[in-house]
């Protein structure tokens, strides 16, 4: 059955010490539950970005540079997810930049 809804891309962020097997799979099967029991009564439809399955090499460039400007400046949401490192990057993790790229656009950030 179809419905029209409005399309949100969350994007999943987190440093490389939360394992993609684990804590960011969960993330998005997290958000794919929200969609199968709500997405139809709220007319919303959360969907889950994550620069593994949405981001393409590119080069002449560092890697969260392509990132940011492929999936953090056209996302909605950010999500991020911590454990027991930031990370590193030009910022103080490739993380808080993404973060910091929400917060100055005003769009919604959860940690």
């Amino acid at each position: 059955m179809t419905f029209n809804a409005q399309i949100f891309w969350v994007f999943i962020a987190s440093p490389s010490d939360l394992t993609e097997e684990r804590e960011r799979n969960a993330a998005t099967e997290v958000i794919n539950d929200w969609n199968a029991k709500h997405a139809f009564a709220e007319g919303v439809v959360l969907l889950p970005v994550r620069w593994e399955t949405h981001a393409r090499p590119q080069g002449g460039s560092r890697p969260q540079r392509a990132i940011n400007a492929q999936l953090v400046s056209k996302c909605d949401i950010l999500l991020g997810m911590f454990w027991t490192r930031v990370g590193t990057s030009v910022a103080e993790s490739g993380t808080i930049e993404e973060f910091d790229r929400f917060v100055a656009a005003s769009k919604p950030a959860l940690l």
